[in-house]
């Protein structure tokens, strides 16, 4: 049996709506958010959270949004655990 991370057994899950900047903020299609406006919301909140869950919509195969950014960038740069599902 899979051992689940504990962070999973958590009894409270938050979900927020991240506001999409790069394209102008009347956009609100996740496939559509880039790491910007992820980096943009852990700026304010970082605080806020343990783990961030990311759409794979957002990304390609490679784990890259539309311009080219790795959510990793974000695990490295604020030392966050990220699952993209």
């Amino acid at each position: 049996m899979n051992q689940q991370p504990e962070y999973v057994k958590a009894t409270t899950i938050t979900l927020q709506k991240i506001r999409n900047s790069f394209f102008g903020g009347n956009i609100k299609c996740a496939g559509l958010l880039v790491i910007d406006d992820i980096e943009e919301y852990i700026r304010d909140f970082r605080e806020a959270f343990q783990v961030m869950i990311l759409p794979s919509v957002m990304f390609d195969e490679f784990g890259r949004d539309l311009v080219g950014a790795s959510y990793t960038e974000l695990k490295n740069r604020y030392d966050i655990e990220i699952e993209v599902i």
